[in-house]
């Protein structure tokens, strides 16, 4: 059971806009309206904050396709929060699927070490594949168990909707889904170990997420230092891209109505372009003659992609490649590179970026003392 309530008003198009909130009768999961197009979501436990993201909606034409698409949305609500609540109880772990998807089917769970192998031979005889082992990301094969296996395709080599197409044939439409692009399967698990239960849960399926992209690349940005570091790969992805948005920024001296600088060149760091110069420029409502929420971004010359050239430029040169491994990694590099001064925006800047991220990114964890001291915690 959902209670609805409005926790305040947003002008757009010159009418006020009731901006909702759905409190669960649990009291465990909240959503706040935050905007017309974005979402805040909260899920407690023991009266503490374990997840807080954004989940942003698409953007809209009109004030009228908006509308639409919140009665969508209130249908939708219930069946797609349950199942994130319903996830987070069986694992201690909350994606923001209302954005991501999150786990794909009810009834997926870990895989140990000694397991990953044999599946990954079974899935390359089952589905004509070829060299998965060497397209597996993040920190499967690293860590004792893994939630579950991404795999990078190549789509020069393979078209996504032809591969979901095959998968669907030989596993059932029950057992495949899209999302963003990305194809998850739900496979069992090869020479499966019921004695393995470290990680619940453990069903003797796990799900595979095939993710489109240079197999090389994604490696490089999704790696995960496993049980060599603290702290998981999306803190070590998180620090690159705030030690990038730091680096050799210039901005203008006059602000936009969020109190950005109108105009922004910085180095971005992401899945998509790797590390490369952007430019941020803020935009008016041509309607309202308002700043809207979303910048422009205009990229600057040729991604970087090679670990190498990636580690000169974030590092000037004083550190190699070993520095993108982990967390612990970087905050090295930073020492070697930067002055005092240069530091602490860096760690101040990577303390945000987890906190933008989601509360499970920071409760739990003991941070080094150099970011320590800029986490704010629930």
């Amino acid at each position: 059971m959902w209670i609805k309530t409005i926790h305040g008003y947003k002008v757009a198009d010159g009418k006020n806009i009731p901006l909702y909130q759905y409190q669960h009768e649990n009291n465990r999961v909240k959503i706040v309206e935050c905007a017309y197009n974005t979402w805040q979501v909260h899920v407690t436990s023991n009266n503490r904050i374990v997840y807080k993201g954004y989940a942003a909606k698409q953007e809209f034409a009109s004030l009228n396709e908006a509308f639409k698409d919140a009665e969508k949305w209130n249908t939708q609500m219930d069946k797609v929060i349950r199942e994130a609540f319903e996830r987070y109880k069986a694992t201690g772990i909350v994606k923001p699927i209302l954005h991501e998807g999150g786990n794909a089917f009810s009834d997926v769970g870990t895989i140990h070490i000694s397991e990953i192998e044999p599946t990954l031979h079974w899935m390359e005889k089952e589905f004509s594949m070829s060299n998965l082992s060497d397209r597996v990301l993040g920190s499967v094969g690293k860590s004792e168990y893994s939630g579950d296996i991404d795999v990078a395709v190549d789509p020069s080599k393979t078209d996504m909707k032809e591969l979901a197409v095959m998968l669907r044939t030989k596993l059932g439409d029950q057992s495949v889904t899209g999302v963003a692009g990305n194809v998850s399967v739900r496979v069992p698990i090869a020479h499966y170990d019921k004695t393995k239960d470290g990680r619940q849960p453990r069903t003797g399926f796990v799900q595979v997420d095939f993710l489109p992209g240079e197999p090389g690349w994604m490696k490089t940005f999704y790696h995960s230092p496993g049980d060599q570091s603290k702290y998981k790969g999306v803190h070590r992805n998180l620090a690159l891209a705030g030690l990038a948005s730091l680096l050799g920024a210039k901005s203008t001296k006059e602000l936009d109505d969020f109190d950005r600088p109108i105009s922004t060149v910085r180095w971005s760091w992401g899945v998509k372009n790797a590390l490369v110069k952007v430019k941020k420029t803020s935009r008016k409502n041509k309607q309202t003659g308002k700043y809207v929420r979303a910048q422009d971004t205009e990229i600057l010359g040729e991604p970087v992609r090679d670990p190498k050239k990636v580690a000169h430029i974030l590092f000037k040169g004083k550190a190699g490649p070993e520095a993108l491994g982990s967390l612990e990694t970087i905050i090295d590099a930073v020492k070697k590179t930067y002055s005092k001064q240069e530091q602490d925006s860096a760690y101040k800047q990577i303390a945000q970026s987890f906190a933008n991220a989601n509360g499970n990114l920071i409760d739990g964890f003991e941070f080094p003392k150099e970011i320590e001291q800029y986490v704010s915690r629930a």
